[in-house]
């Protein structure tokens, strides 16, 4: 069966990478007919396409795997082929089929190469697992990292059976529950085999390192399973320190042990192994014994005891160790299980334990210091659980980084694992990402995580009204905006030029145009790092064809080596941004042409798959067209989150279709721009990517960017994106030449903007105004009348009567909040946007809104008792704003000292490191950010729209939308009694609830 599987996969020039069993001798009886064709073949004058080049490898393939190769006729026709090849000009090959190259220039994927080594005598086993190690570390590492190809080049002339079999053996484990045919495919050449792979559904990993006992053997856990064990970490909230089944629930051990074959010891079972042999091979195994017995009941490992068969029967025969090396013995033991990774630190006595049983009986050894007593040494493991699996060492899985594979982290490749699994269970801050959004995709990119999430229904919304398949005509390329009014009309006439000659007419599809593809799929700044962008770059043509594929146009000014090389390394970025961001997980080819629009000549593009793929990667059928779509609309509309630095990945949301458009259209049309929206509808999310994309279009400074806002809870993020110079309205207003490389302005939150009174200062809009009619830049300007919290006249705030706010755009869904939460501040909205329909743009209900009463003398013990029970529900610190009406009214005696004495540290928003503690401010300086948990404090004020003495807010309905428009999840209010009454039914149902007995302070 091997014999039969070898040769039919050598005997194909695209095969795939599975070795099916299928009858191949049809086709080694044609291949053998050709044998006398392949010695006249030298003669050949002209260069033939990729068919016939890869019949001469199948052929010389086969004959070397059937024993009846000729060498001479090998080297002879390969050598004279190669001579041919050189003879030829690119240039007149234009015109020909695709070429199957001797290297893989000009495809745009991953590349690594191995050399197979020729094994000297007696180091074929050896040198055979050595190889395979490393092409399947390759193959892990291209896989995690979106796909790519493996170019194996084998100069000795070795067997597939040699070097091939062997990994695909290994293979078939760790693709599970993929099959190999699904993953991997193959591509023949006489001294190379290219395997292509693409990214699988969920981690490559080779050895998960972690492991379980059965009755006879200890066994290595699959992904599977290992994915469960992290789905219970995720949930666990154990204070016994991950122990479900302490030592003491072990069965007991003998005191002693006498003679060979004691009567007080048991067989063999799942909680008691047997082991004997050196120090050496116990110590080698030992963090494999102990893994399998902490994943899987627990259980004591005998070293010193062997099992033997004794007719019929499986009896232990006691070996025991020398007295002399159990000190020695012991302090390896435990620096071996101290490297092991339990996600905790064990406890010695506790999470395992270490003990000797003496074996008395006569001497076994001639060391002088040995007393003739022997010792089995017994070392004990509990059962362990929540902690995501104890394992040996670090799993062996791979990634790229600088086009190299590198072992993952631990820490990242169990997140990755999670992220991946079906068993993914929600904790309380699950609920805050990932029921409010849906995880599209996580995978590695540039050495981190990357999470996409999105929205209910965004991104097959956008796919749907934008991606459709279309005959192809000038007006199937998407933006419009930008093809009409960014391109000149030649540039134009080019385009469509080129779209009537490649007779498109008779095809379905999609044509996305845009600046630069490589600054839409890029997400991460890294992964670009040194990818240069010529001048003379126009724009880039995306073109998804059914049934001919992706092919990516570089429209230029020019033809040279730079532009080539971006427009490869442009197909390289996008093809892993659609499986790494995208989740794309087809295969697939992105074929890159260069268009030069100043050649005085016709445009001649072919648009043909290269012929060096395998047959899989070259049909895009319908239903891959729709996954494809669907990757790049989660590409093209993913932007990232400013939770991704406190979750330590990157973490992207995909904008909602209104936001989408905003940034892919109304961009091109609108300098000027009013973007009104009520809370939480993601104003800020598009003004921070509307810099990040300014920047990459223009290739600007931070300082030729200006971000303007009033309160400073903003001005740090925007400061952390790298792209901007961030200020507050005040000093804006000042009167200076400080703005003078200022090209492009934003300002965010402006209801809350004011003119300053006094010589020194400017007004805030004329001044923005001329800052964009100077540069010809962008002023965009984002705006929420709902939540205007002061009654200050037009003249005053400076902002435009309403009828003034064009050309004016409107978000009018909610993300930022639960469902329960906008129904609870709903009201508040009253008529600024009745007919806009507003509406929450997921469907997670979250925690129902809580009022509780208190007293002055209560306010302290009340705040630090919720604080407790969330921090127990599972939110940090860092999740939760306690919110007061005035910054004067936040002085509450006590309550930072209080808050000290549970571990809560606490802040405000002018603190940089604001997002590792509790805040701590007024809802005015709160109004431009957010928190998971909003408390607020006595929010009470005049509703008859008259100003309170002391509160600067004259307007209740925007100070009640602007509290309750903070939180995400949970909502609680904190309201004053004038009776000295304690809510304690509410904290007893909460008590009951947790099932805890909490002190208040």
């Amino acid at each position: 069966m091997i014999g039969n599987q070898t040769l039919k996969m050598a005997s194909t020039s695209h095969s795939n990478f599975l070795l099916e069993g299928s009858n191949g001798d049809d086709r080694l009886k044609k291949r053998k007919s050709n044998d006398t064709h392949l010695e006249g073949e030298s003669k050949m004058t002209k260069r033939q396409p990729i068919g016939d080049v890869t019949n001469v490898a199948g052929n010389l393939m086969t004959q070397h795997v059937m024993g009846k190769s000729n060498a001479a006729i090998e080297s002879h026709n390969l050598t004279s082929r190669e001579e041919h090849m050189e003879d030829q000009s690119m240039d007149q090959l234009e015109h020909q089929e695709p070429l199957f190259l001797d290297d893989t220039y000009g495809l745009a994927e991953n590349m690594l190469e191995f050399s197979l080594q020729r094994p000297g005598k007696g180091q074929s086993k050896e040198m055979g697992r050595k190889q395979s190690d490393e092409i399947l570390k390759r193959l892990s590492a291209l896989s995690n990292s979106g796909g790519g190809v493996l170019k194996v080049e084998n100069h000795y002339g070795l067997s597939p059976d040699d070097w091939l079999m062997p990994v695909q053996q290994r293979l078939c484990g760790v693709l599970d529950p993929e099959s190999l045919a699904s993953v991997c495919d193959t591509t023949w050449r006489p001294t190379s085999t290219y395997i292509f792979v693409r990214k699988m559904s969920t981690m490559c990993t080779i050895s998960t390192e972690c492991y379980e006992f059965s009755d006879t053997q200890v066994t290595r856990l699959s992904a599977g399973k290992v994915q469960r064990l992290l789905a219970e970490q995720a949930v666990s909230r154990r204070v016994d320190h991950y122990i479900e089944e302490g030592l003491e629930c072990l069965p007991p051990l003998p005191k002693m042990i006498y003679g060979e074959r004691p009567g007080n010891l048991r067989n063999e079972t799942i909680r008691e192994q047997f082991k004997n042999g050196s120090c050496d091979l116990f110590l080698t195994d030992l963090a494999k014994n102990v893994s399998g017995f902490a994943n899987t009941s627990g259980g004591h490992l005998f070293w010193g005891i062997q099992e033997q068969k004794v007719v019929d029967m499986k009896i232990p025969i006691v070996r025991g160790r020398c007295c002399d090396d159990l000190d020695n013995i012991n302090s390896k033991i435990k620096e071996k299980i101290a490297k092991m990774l339990w996600g905790f630190k064990p406890v010695i006595g506790k999470h395992w334990n270490v003990q000797h049983i003496l074996v008395p009986g006569k001497r076994q050894c001639n060391k002088s210091t040995c007393n003739g007593d022997r010792y089995v040494v017994i070392i004990s493991v509990a059962k362990i659980r929540g902690s995501g699996g104890v394992y040996s060492r670090i799993p062996e899985s791979y990634e790229l980084r600088d086009n190299q594979p590198v072992k993952m982290d631990f820490d990242l490749w169990k997140k990755v694992m999670y992220a991946g699994s079906e068993y993914r269970k929600s904790n309380a801050y699950d609920e805050l990402i990932t029921q409010r959004m849906k995880l599209l995709s996580m995978s590695l990119c540039a050495g981190k995580s990357t999470s996409v999430y999105s929205v209910k229904d965004s991104v097959e919304e956008i796919a749907d009204s934008l991606f459709q398949a279309k005959t192809f005509d000038e007006s199937t390329v998407w933006p419009e905006s930008f093809y009409r009014i960014c391109l000149t009309d030649r540039q134009r006439h080019k385009v469509n030029e080129i779209l009537q000659r490649l007779a498109l007419n008779e095809y379905q599809g999609t044509a996305v145009c845009v600046k630069s593809v490589l600054d839409v799929a890029i997400k991460n700044q890294t992964s670009g790092a040194g990818i240069y962008k010529p001048k003379s770059l126009i724009c880039d043509l995306l073109l998804c064809v059914k049934d001919l594929g992706l092919f990516l146009l570089t429209v230029s000014d020019v033809n040279d080596d730079a532009i080539k090389q971006y427009n490869l390394e442009t197909g390289k970025q996008l093809k892993q941004a659609l499986a790494v961001i995208g989740g794309c997980t087809e295969k697939m080819a992105i074929n890159c042409r260069i268009l030069n629009v100043s050649s005085p000549s016709p445009l001649e593009v072919q648009l043909k798959q290269d012929g060096r793929y395998p047959d899989d990667y070259r049909n895009l059928t319908d239903e891959k067209y729709l996954s494809v779509m669907r990757a790049l609309t989660i590409v093209l509309s993913a932007v990232p989150s400013v939770l991704s630095q406190k979750v330590g990945c990157t973490l992207l949301n995909t904008l909602t279709p209104k936001q989408f458009y905003l940034l892919l259209d109304s961009y091109h049309k609108h300098c000027k721009l009013w973007v009104r929206g009520p809370p939480g509808t993601g104003k800020t999310v598009v003004a921070f990517e509307l810099m990040r994309k300014l920047q990459r279009d223009e290739d600007l400074k931070p300082e030729e960017i200006l971000y303007v806002t009033e309160f400073s809870g903003n001005l740090h993020k925007a400061e952390n994106t790298g792209c901007c110079v961030a200020v507050l309205r005040k000093n804006f207003s000042r009167k200076c030449n400080k703005y003078k490389h200022v090209k492009h302005i934003i300002l965010d939150g402006v209801q809350n903007f004011c003119n300053e009174s006094g010589f020194t200062y400017e007004k805030w809009y004329p001044k923005a105004l001329a800052i964009q009619e100077r540069s010809g830049g962008y002023c965009w300007m984002f705006i929420d009348c709902a939540q205007k919290l002061s009654k200050l006249t037009a003249k005053q705030s400076g902002i435009p009567y309403k009828r003034q706010l064009e050309p004016l755009e409107t978000l009018s869904r909610v993300i930022r909040n639960s469902v329960s939460i906008f129904k609870y501040a709903e009201p508040h909205l009253k008529d600024e946007y009745k007919h806009c329909g507003i509406q929450p743009a997921h469907d997670f209900k979250g925690g129902e809104p809580q009022e509780l009463r208190y007293t002055d003398s209560q306010l302290v013990s009340c705040i630090c008792y919720i604080v407790k029970c969330l921090i127990y529900e599972g939110f940090s610190p860092c999740d939760i704003a306690v919110l007061a009406k005035t910054l004067p009214d936040c002085d509450i005696p006590g309550l930072k000292e209080a808050l000290a004495r549970i571990d809560v540290p606490v802040g405000d928003v002018d603190q940089e490191h604001m997002d590792n503690c509790l805040v701590l401010t007024s809802v005015r300086l709160f109004s431009e950010l957010e928190r998971p948990v909003v408390i607020g404090v006595d929010p009470d004020i005049n509703t008859d729209h008259t100003v309170k003495k002391g509160v600067p807010f004259a307007n209740y309905n925007a100070f009640m939308l602007t509290l309750c428009t903070r939180a995400m999840t949970k909502l609680i209010i904190l309201k004053r009694s004038i009776i000295d009454q304690d809510n304690w039914e509410a904290k007893y149902r909460l008590r009951k609830r947790m099932k805890l007995d909490f002190t208040v302070m």
